[in-house]
């Protein structure tokens, strides 16, 4: 009874927890989970701490190109920002729709944003593939490649490959940005 007792004070402080709690929570979990999926993909290969020394530079670089990027849109959209605001403003307040000057502007810059991201993406994936391939012995390319499920990324089992389910791999699994700090881990 008291381990029942002690059940329903959880489960209704739970409920009555605010949504924003709950959604902090709800992240904290979903994040958990992103994590064991890519330990599930990592942990597989069996490497090194020294190997994922010789691999982390490579990611690191790749996440320092990310935010640069991520930085020079940023700068770019502010540019934009008082003209969207003020259209935002005269939508609601007036009732005028944006002008679609603006919004071409707005998606002319989403759209070079969108071939940036790709060819950083591309390059990025390039260079840790290299420091991955340069460091893995056969054994763990092969379990890097066997662990890729075509499907899972929407691609038929005979679409890819070796070389494209390597490279999948590299892009899906060790450029994810919440495997870096499980690789930093595995590292130590």
């Amino acid at each position: 009874m008291k381990y029942l007792l002690a059940l329903l004070l959880l489960v209704s402080g739970l409920t009555m927890a605010p949504a924003q709690d709950r959604g902090a929570v709800s992240d904290d979990i979903f994040s958990r989970g992103v994590q064991l999926q890519l330990l599930n993909q990592i942990m597989p290969l069996l490497m090194t701490k020294e190997q994922w020394r010789k691999v982390l530079p490579s990611v690191e670089e790749a996440r320092e190109a990310v935010r640069k990027t991520e930085k020079l849109e940023a700068d770019e959209l502010k540019k934009l920002q008082t003209k969207m605001d003020e259209a935002y403003k005269n939508a609601l307040e007036k009732g005028e729709l944006p002008k679609k000057e603006l919004l071409i502007e707005f998606q002319t810059k989403l759209s070079d944003f969108s071939k940036t991201r790709r060819i950083i993406a591309d390059i990025n994936t390039t260079k840790v593939q290299e420091a991955f391939v340069a460091t893995a012995n056969e054994g763990q390319k092969k379990t890097a490649i066997g662990s890729i499920t075509p499907a899972d990324f929407g691609f038929k089992a005979d679409e890819l490959k070796d070389e494209a389910r390597l490279r999948l791999f590299v892009s899906e699994i060790l450029l994810n940005p919440i495997a870096y700090d499980l690789m930093r881990k595995l590292s130590i």
